[in-house]
């Protein structure tokens, strides 16, 4: 599952993914994304391998 796959199937609606980058300090990735709705309610998605879904974000706390 990729970051946007678990975006949309976490909140039942279309994001786009708009930079990623590589964190040496966490040693994971992560990216900008957004609801396609709206493009200005940016937030974080990140891998988490502590996670069943291998990711959080953010998008939640901004709602």
């Amino acid at each position: 599952m990729n970051m946007e796959n678990y975006l949309e199937e976490k909140y039942q609606a279309e994001f786009a993914i708009k930079k990623t980058s590589y964190n040496f300090l966490s040693e994971r990735y992560q990216s900008y994304a957004y609801p396609k709705k709206d493009s200005q309610l940016l937030f974080m998605v990140e891998q988490d391998p502590d996670t069943k879904e291998g990711y959080t974000d953010t998008f939640y706390k901004l709602k």
